[in-house]
């Protein structure tokens, strides 16, 4: 955020500005956020239509999508910096932000933070007790739906080979639609008579 004069009110501020060539590295608190949104509001717009649209990001899978689009149509989005708007007027204020932010800033195109060394060190090492964590939540009774979902993201991203390929099983099971095999080159397909019964048909196309 651009460094105001202490004298100054902020919209004086905001009228009288006209370039911001620099920016502290700190957070941005939801007070200020807000008061820089309704001055954009309130600048003036081609025949005044007022098209403004302003969108806050702090929800990390929302990030993510941001990420995605980003390297799908070239944006050159500064993901250290989304990352500190957290702790501005929010209650997590810990250094664990701050080493999301020096992840992205020693890699800009890091695609997971899960890749970065700091942040996989951490997790190799704990993530044994968060297993219990949930397993014990399990046995009690007690839902954790935020660890367990995360835990199941966690195995999923770092799994060569996932329970999902047991679909086309399924779909040939049902609809004699094939599938494909880890142990066969890609693009041989197979199809089991998983009954016993009947013919041995399969779908006659069946595009991947």
């Amino acid at each position: 955020m651009a460094k105001l004069a202490a004298e100054k009110p902020f919209s004086q501020a905001v009228k009288e500005r006209r370039a911001t060539p620099s920016f502290e590295d700190v957070p941005i608190h939801t007070a200020d956020l807000e008061k820089i949104i309704r001055a954009g509001l309130e600048a003036p717009s081609g025949y005044n239509t007022q098209p403004w649209r302003f969108v806050v990001v702090r929800d990390r899978e929302q990030k993510e999508k941001l990420r995605a689009a980003a390297k799908e149509n070239g944006w050159n989005l500064n993901m250290g910096g989304i990352a500190l708007m957290w702790r501005g007027g929010c209650i997590i204020r810990s250094q664990f932000l701050g080493k999301i932010k020096d992840a992205y800033k020693k890699n800009p195109k890091l695609e997971n933070l899960l890749l970065n060394k700091y942040f996989s060190k951490l997790l190799n090492k704990y993530h044994p007790s968060w297993r219990k964590a949930v397993i014990n939540g399990i046995k009690i009774g007690v839902p954790t739906p935020a660890f367990s979902t995360a835990l199941a993201f966690f195995d999923g991203y770092r799994s060569a080979h996932l329970p999902a390929n047991l679909l086309q099983a399924q779909r040939d099971y049902f609809g004699a639609h094939t599938y494909e095999r880890v142990d066969q080159p890609r693009g041989q397909f197979f199809h089991t008579n998983w009954t016993g019964h009947g013919g041995r048909v399969s779908s006659s196309t069946y595009s991947v």
